[in-house]
């Protein structure tokens, strides 16, 4: 708050000295000829210095200073209302970057997965879970998954609701048997087996 009240000071007194300073300009300008005939002479003895000239001399670098300090007063509330502005446009693309990381942890996703057994079992008595462990935990809970029968004997395990981060694993059970799968499904990444383009 004290660095905008600066700012309204330094705004208010640089545009008043720079108006100032023009206005003297411009009354040099109507007032040109009587001035250059008023003669001044005075010195500055404790430092040394001596001016000689018209009132139209002593006027045009009265109005120079004054506009040149009012121009720097000028330049001086911009870049620091510059910089305020920088420093807010800083804080605001990262609390947006702490909003998107936050969002995409908890973005909800859906997952269809294959389930491929080693040996035929009977898709009508089988039984599928899901056990989903999330982000930063160790121990799994039981999560609802829908069993899905597709063509050519496949079975599909359907889930809803997924962050990322989340660690999911399966299990079956069928004619007293329990399988469960080998690795977990990370959300949402997964697994792809590479080979060469021109191999068969």
């Amino acid at each position: 708050m004290a660095s905008v009240s600066m700012d309204l000071v330094l705004l208010s007194s640089g545009a008043s000295l720079a108006l100032a300073g023009l206005g003297i300009f411009l009354y040099t300008l109507l007032r040109g000829k009587r001035l250059s005939e008023k003669p001044v002479d005075f010195e500055f003895k404790k430092l040394d210095l001596r001016f000689q000239g018209t009132h139209l001399t002593l006027a045009m670098l009265l109005g120079f200073g004054v506009t040149v300090i009012g121009t720097g007063m000028l330049y001086a509330a911009y870049s620091s209302r510059q910089g305020a502005l920088e420093g807010a446009l800083g804080k605001a693309r990262s609390e947006l970057e702490t909003v998107k990381e936050f969002a995409q942890k908890f973005k909800s996703y859906d997952l269809k997965v294959l389930l491929v057994f080693p040996e035929q079992v009977d898709q009508e008595t089988l039984e599928i879970s899901a056990h989903r462990a999330k982000s930063g935990e160790l121990a799994a809970g039981r999560f609802p998954a829908r069993k899905v029968l597709g063509e050519d004997q496949t079975v599909w395990a359907e889930l809803d609701n997924l962050n990322s981060g989340d660690r999911i694993r399966f299990e079956a059970l069928v004619g007293g048997r329990r399988w469960v799968s080998q690795e977990a499904v990370f959300i949402p990444r997964t697994r792809v087996v590479m080979k060469a383009a021109d191999s068969p």
